[in-house]
């Protein structure tokens, strides 16, 4: 009765949890919720702008194949069907006349503020010089343009201010349209609504493109993207790709493996009862805690419950007919309940990590072996068959060789393996850890290669280093920078880079905007001094009066603010470079063609104003990673004091727990450092995947060192370890061979983990 009874609850609860799971449960992708947690204000507003910034929704757009006439026809039709969507907020593929003329109507007006004057533009002989430079321009191949704007800017401010605005970088332009270097692709330049890192929206709106693309006829033409969200966007699809093959090609070798340890399809799928139960009661965890779930998570957290893999395996081999299946289970619940409460420990620390990301995975994870192992119990003895077993494999394994090696060899050996790594990491002369974001990069070398090329034809610059202004608020930012240019020209003047971009040269401050405001004349004397510079000109006595009526007209705008600007070609561009946050305004000023790096940092440091800094962004995304390593660290070590608690009371000895747990730090040094030499140092899926080999390890070293009542059990306790611990090398190995430098790092962590934690195990069992 109890029994049907436990059923019974664990049926309901597996229809609850799938119940509420199903109820609007969101499935995140944001790829940035996984980046490291910034501990100072500066990496924080950093990480923003990475993670939310313009930068992140950009699509790099290329068309190639056919004739220049296609290639541009395809293009037009694109821009204007995507125009057409509610998706995007900018797409263009050239200068558009109609932005030209938005930003006219907008800021022509506001002209005589938007440059720097000349000290003596208004002075009768310079305006005459300048009147006279007008008039000669008429004649030239640009008359019409000249002409356009001669009445109402003799002064050539907005001719100016428009040349200001395209020496930025870039692409290069063939009859109104961006082109590559090899003017045999035509560009586009698309950003989405939603950032870069939003997976699923940004795989919405990239299948828009497409669609759209296809939508219009182009034989011969091809399209790709790039950028920041095609990567994620394609990485995520050849990930799932490929590891749903290769998860298809592990599955089909383990449960080859079990079937023919086993001979009973029906273990075969009563072993899947504690992964379910696992992977719906981690979800649900997260889900009550959260209210969200990151498929990280459930990528992650899915893997760490391969240590549950091993629960029913345990079970299984233990299955004696002529013993019921409960008091196989109770006999074997001391050493499960110790593997489960230690890996629970392990894992759980994450919980109190200030990195949200580690805190899912932990929660996951412990919550995962919690129901897996109470399903183990209470369940799987419960709807196994009692003439079950593999016990066709119990004699082959009645004397395990291993444990005939004297016990003196064996501890040799153990000390001569750690050893002999060791000595082979100190001449390697490799780091033990690679803190470099790079090495967390899960785009392909060839796939990185292929975008770098696109970002070279649109003429993106290296954004590695930049200066970064802070204010309290944008006016005051706006002020700092403008105080920065100076020095910035000097630095091109000498070389020492070859330009760079701010933002106050497209806005200036309210103060700048004071200033020169201060220096124009009223309309009263400009119109004397004008009449006086027209003398000996071709011009009429009024051909100008056009200016002095916008002169008037300027005296009672408001000052240009940030929102002005809003939908034209330089909203985007100013918000790229200046970005709010809690504590005020950052601007962030990219420069280009860096020559000497020592220089620059001199000449930021000359300005005394701590709000004016040289970034390194690799060296602040290495010092990130590296102090969420360090907490990793430090959180594991509280894991292992935890662990040695539960297993000194667990097992009544604590020196008996330490015995059980140098297997486990043994195969985790051991891995660790072999990983390091094979792979340039340990990055974090490395040490994500070292968690699982501890966990497996300790696993193995428990049943090794339980109490068996005779040699036929030992032989079943060892078949089960044997089993696990092929049973892991098989469903990991498989990943080590996978193109994706995420499986392959995780797959190759874990099999070679696995091989080292049954070796160590054995070496030292009693």
């Amino acid at each position: 009765m109890k029994s049907r009874l436990l059923l019974m609850v664990w049926i309901l609860y597996l229809g609850f949890a799938g119940y509420l799971l199903t109820q609007d449960t969101e499935i995140t992708s944001d790829l940035a919720f996984f980046l490291p947690k910034a501990t100072q204000p500066q990496s924080q507003l950093l990480l923003t702008a990475t993670r939310e910034g313009p930068g992140s929704r950009m699509l790099l757009a290329e068309i190639t194949g056919g004739t220049e006439k296609e290639r541009f026809a395809s293009s037009d039709a694109l821009v204007l069907h995507l125009r057409a969507t509610n998706l995007f907020t900018r797409v263009q593929n050239g200068i558009d006349p109609q932005d030209l003329f938005r930003l006219e109507d907008r800021l022509f007006p506001y002209r005589f503020i938007l440059t720097a004057p000349s000290p003596d533009q208004w002075q009768v002989p310079q305006l005459h010089q300048t009147l006279q430079q007008r008039a000669t321009a008429l004649y030239s191949s640009a008359g019409r343009l000249e002409e356009r704007w001669l009445d109402r800017d003799p002064l050539g401010s907005w001719k100016q201010y428009l040349d200001q605005l395209t020496t930025g970088p870039m692409p290069q332009m063939v009859r109104g349209h961006w082109v590559d270097g090899s003017k045999n692709a035509a560009l586009i330049l698309i950003e989405t609504r939603t950032a870069g890192f939003d997976l699923e929206s940004q795989e919405n709106a990239q299948e828009q493109v497409y669609s759209a693309f296809d939508a219009t006829p182009h034989p011969g033409l091809a399209l790709k993207l790039g950028g920041a969200g095609a990567l994620a966007v394609e990485t995520n699809r050849s990930i799932t790709q490929e590891a749903t093959w290769l998860s298809l090609a592990n599955t089909f070798m383990v449960s080859s493996l079990l079937l023919m340890v086993y001979r009973s399809w029906r273990l075969l799928f009563l072993g899947l009862i504690p992964l379910l139960t696992g992977l719906l009661t981690g979800a649900l965890a997260i889900r009550l805690q959260f209210g969200a779930i990151h498929a990280i998570t459930l990528g992650f957290g899915s893997t760490l419950l391969g240590v549950a893999a091993d629960y029913p395996n345990h079970f299984f081999t233990h299955i004696n007919p002529n013993i019921p299946n409960q008091t196989t289970m109770h006999r074997l619940w001391p050493t499960l309940r110790l593997g489960i409460l230690t890996n629970i420990a392990g894992f759980g620390v994450m919980f109190f990590s200030g990195f949200r990301g580690l805190q899912e995975i932990g929660i996951f994870a412990s919550a995962g072996l919690l129901g897996a192992g109470l399903s183990t119990r209470f369940i799987l003895p419960q709807l196994s068959p009692p003439s079950a077993g593999p016990g066709v494999w119990i004699a082959t394994l009645s004397n395990n060789p291993i444990l005939r090696i004297p016990r003196r060899r064996r501890l040799q050996f153990c000390a001569l393996l750690p050893i002999l790594v060791g000595i082979l990491f100190i001449f390697s002369g490799r780091s033990l850890f690679n803190d470099n974001l790079a090495t967390l990069n899960p785009v392909t070398p060839s796939r990185l290669a292929q975008d770098l090329q696109l970002q070279r034809a649109f003429r993106v610059p290296d954004m590695r280093w930049l200066v970064l202004v802070t204010a309290m608020n944008e006016d005051d930012a706006l002020a700092r920078s403008e105080k920065l240019k100076p020095v910035l020209n000097d630095l091109v003047g000498a070389h020492a880079m070859t330009g760079f971009d701010l933002v106050s040269d497209v806005l200036p401050s309210k103060k700048t905007q004071s200033l020169r405001n201060a220096g124009l004349p009223t309309p009263h004397a400009a119109l004397e001094v004008i009449g006086q510079a027209l003398r000996g000109t071709p011009f009429k006595t009024h051909a100008f009066d056009p200016m002095i009526h916008d002169l008037l007209a300027y005296s009672k705008l408001p000052p240009l603010t940030h929102e002005t600007l809003k939908d034209t070609i330089l909203e985007p561009r100013v918000n790229a470079e200046m970005i709010s946050f809690p504590e005020g305004t950052a601007i962030i000023v990219p420069i280009e063609g860096i020559v000497a790096i020592a220089s620059i940092r001199t000449a930021i440091q000359s300005l005394q104003d701590p709000e004016i800094q040289l970034v390194d962004l690799q060296d602040v995304m290495t010092q990130r990673i590296r102090e969420n390593r360090r907490e990793a660290a430090r959180l594991l070590m509280a894991g292992l004091v935890i662990i040695w608690i539960i297993l000194a009371i667990g097992l009544r000895r604590p020196g008996e727990a330490v015995r059980v747990m140098t297997p486990m730090l043994l195969a985790a040094v051991s891995t660790g450092v072999l990983l390091a030499i094979m792979s340039d140092g340990l990055n974090i899926y490395h040490l994500a995947s070292i968690l699982l080999v501890m966990g497996l390890s300790l696993d193995q070293a428990l049943f090794f060192n339980r109490p068996c009542s005779d040699s036929h059990e030992r032989a079943r306790t060892h078949l089960s370890i044997l089993l696990c611990s092929l049973s892991s090398v098989l469903a990991f190995g498989g990943l080590a061979f996978a193109s994706v430098p995420l499986l392959s790092a995780i797959g190759t962590t874990v099999s070679i983990g696995a091989f080292l934690a049954v070796t160590f195990a054995a070496l030292l069992a009693k």
